[in-house]
Formats: structure tokens, C-alpha cells, sequence
């Protein structure tokens, strides 16, 4: 990832990602939408794709390539359905957060999860306790791991994978731009103790434009979807997160700048070095 500077793409080894402030125990690869290197904008520009001077036959490039970029383009189009299908569920037209989404923030991970190594992760998860940041994730995964808090936040309950599905879940933004009506649920990877392979997992995180407004929708709801919202929202604020913060310090400035402050915390070394190329 360090070769792709502000795009923030390819792959990062076991260790460099961290949650909450502890290492994850886990490997892999990001893509996002392809643009050209004369993009300035940060998250914007080229995948970095494996070619044959990474040892890789022309034939298993190609087709790696072909297969990440036609799958990406198949969950932006399930992502605007699922997006439409929120609108409609608050009694809204989709177009109120279609300006929100004018050239969507996409980014789709291949998240490689490999046996528990208590010498050089004691103590760790897989993924630690967390909430995605943005609107709507649609994860395809191959093995059990994936752990969801409780409606009540007292337990954690598994979501095995089921055939031929995905789990869709719900980001910050998404609950901070509806008034906490839909909530972001917070979830982790179990540590995989005694593990004889490893876990994938495929998560593609649909959010809005980089230069997008976080803006609410709660002025266009029914008055009583607005009073339910004025109660979530007392709900939340009393109802600290893992992070021990709410949803409510989002404010109300561009999607980028507070995508960026998030992934400062991922990815501490990186995003220092993309700050030093900034400057």
C-alpha cells in the first residue's frame, strides 16, 4: 500500500491494520474505483493490480483484474438497490441521498484471516470491537468469525455465513445522516484459536462522494418517523460506543475529511506518510 501513497490501495501485510488501537490479525488487499494518476484527490487514482513483474503469468493478471473490477461493478448496483430500498423503508425518495452519492466512495477488500499466532499476537482478535464508518457494507465470507452485538449490547452473537447470501451492514454515517432510526451495529472477528487454515472475507463498502455533504434527512421524514428519530438519538447519546464516542461528532463537514480522520486510526503509519507527500 505504500507504493500507491494517497490512493491507498493494494495490499498490506499481517499486522500493519489496526482496530481500536490493537494490531488485527489479518492480511489483505484494497481496490477502489479506478482513476488516473492526475486524480489529486486523497482515496482517488489507480488500483494497484498484480502484473507479471510480480511474478504473476499474463493470463492470472488479466483475469484478477477483470474478475475484481466486474464484482466491484456488480455491488455498486446492488448497493444503490439497497440504498433505494433504506430511502423507501423512511418513507423517502432515493434522490435525497442520491446527491449525497453523485460519484460514490467505493472501496472492496479480500481480507485474508490466518490461524491465531499467540507468540506474535497474544491477546489480539482477528478484529477488535468496532463500527464501519460510512453507509452500507455488503460482506460475502467463506467461514464462521464474524461476531454482532446484541440489540441490548450485552452479548456477542455469531452471523455464519449462509449460502449464496451476504451480510449487509450499516455504517456511522448512515445512522448520523437518519437520526439514529437505522443504526450502525458494532461487531469483530473472533480470535481463531486452534485454526487449521485461513478465513476470507470480502467486504464492499459503498459511502458517499468524497466531497459530499453529511447531510441529514430527518427534515424529510414523516413528523412521527422525525419524533421516533428525536428518541433514538436520546437513545445513542446515552449509549457510548466502543470507541467511547456517538455518532453526533460526524458534523456536518464533507464526507473525505472525515473518512480520512477514521482511517488515521487504521492505518497510523500510512496516513502520516500520505500527510508528509501532501505537504
Amino acid at each position: 500500500m505504500a507504493r500507491a501513497g494517497k490512493t491507498w490501495r493494494g495490499f498490506f501485510e499481517l499486522g500493519e491494520e489496526h482496530t481500536g488501537g490493537v494490531v488485527d490479525e489479518k492480511e489483505g488487499y484494497y481496490f477502489g474505483a479506478e482513476s488516473s494518476n492526475n486524480d489529486d484527490c486523497p482515496l482517488h487514482g489507480p488500483n494497484l493490480f498484480p502484473s507479471a513483474s510480480d511474478g504473476f503469468s499474463p493470463d492470472l493478471a488479466r483475469e484478477f483484474r477483470t474478475v475484481i473490477t466486474e464484482y466491484m461493478s456488480a455491488m455498486t448496483t446492488l448497493s444503490h438497490t439497497v440504498l433505494a430500498a433504506i430511502a423507501g423503508s423512511l418513507g423517502l425518495d432515493e434522490a435525497l441521498f442520491g446527491k449525497q452519492f453523485l460519484e460514490p466512495t467505493t472501496v472492496f477488500s479480500a481480507f485474508h484471516y490466518p490461524p491465531h499466532d499467540e507468540e506474535k499476537h497474544p491477546g489480539s482478535f482477528a478484529v477488535g470491537e468496532h463500527t464501519d464508518y460510512g453507509y452500507i457494507i455488503i460482506l460475502k465470507q467463506d467461514q464462521p468469525g464474524l461476531q454482532v452485538r446484541s440489540p441490548d449490547g450485552k452479548r456477542w452473537v455469531s452471523a455464519p455465513p449462509i449460502p449464496n447470501t451476504f451480510v449487509v451492514n450499516l455504517g456511522d454515517a448512515l445512522q448520523h445522516n437518519t437520526g439514529s432510526l437505522l443504526r450502525a451495529t458494532p461487531h469483530r472477528v473472533a480470535t481463531r484459536h486452534g485454526a487449521t487454515g485461513g478465513r476470507y472475507s470480502f467486504p464492499f463498502f459503498f459511502d458517499p462522494s468524497f466531497n459530499a455533504r453529511l447531510d441529514s434527512v430527518v427534515p424529510y421524514m414523516s413528523p412521527e418517523l422525525q419524533k421516533e428519530a428525536a428518541k433514538c438519538q436520546a437513545a445513542a447519546a446515552s449509549r457510548r460506543k466502543w470507541d467511547g464516542k456517538g455518532v453526533e461528532h460526524i458534523g456536518k463537514g464533507t464526507y473525505g475529511d472525515y473518512l480520512m480522520a477514521k482511517l488515521s486510526t487504521v492505518f497510523p503509519k500510512l496516513i502520516a506518510g500520505t500527510q508528509r507527500a501532501r505537504l
